[in-house]
């Protein structure tokens, strides 16, 4: 086996393998992990089988062939970037819902207080 091949092969598998021990460890939600083991495995498949680069690559006219990875990493990144926004603009959205929320309770349990008080206490 070419070094390369085993290069990008073992890099591949360690990243997936990886991406699988922070699951299991609880470091990684399932829900953001599985795209990057998709990525893992992409790369291990290619690694494995450089020529699928080039056969591809061939199919849809493409020159030189190695760029095809680098595009489809950068779509995947700009994808992963994406999905990542959209989520934390979720999250923020929640985060000042619950904050509301809060704020609307607090001044509910403030009236509930001030009515529960006698008058000698209101002084």
């Amino acid at each position: 086996m070419k070094t390369y091949l085993l290069i990008t092969s073992s890099l591949g598998l360690a990243i997936a393998i990886f991406i699988i021990w922070l699951i299991r460890k609880d470091h990684l939600h399932v829900k953001y992990a599985f795209s990057w083991i998709i990525i893992g495995l992409v790369s291990a498949l290619l690694g494995f089988f450089p020529l699928l680069t080039d056969i591809i690559a061939q199919k849809i006219n493409i020159g030189y062939p190695p760029i095809l990875a680098v595009v489809i990493a950068i779509s995947f990144i700009l994808i992963k970037m994406l999905l990542m926004d959209v989520e934390r603009s979720k999250q923020t959205r929640d985060i000042i819902r619950l904050n509301q929320r809060i704020g609307i309770l607090e001044a509910q349990l403030h009236n509930i207080q001030e009515q529960n008080q006698t008058p000698k206490e209101k002084k």
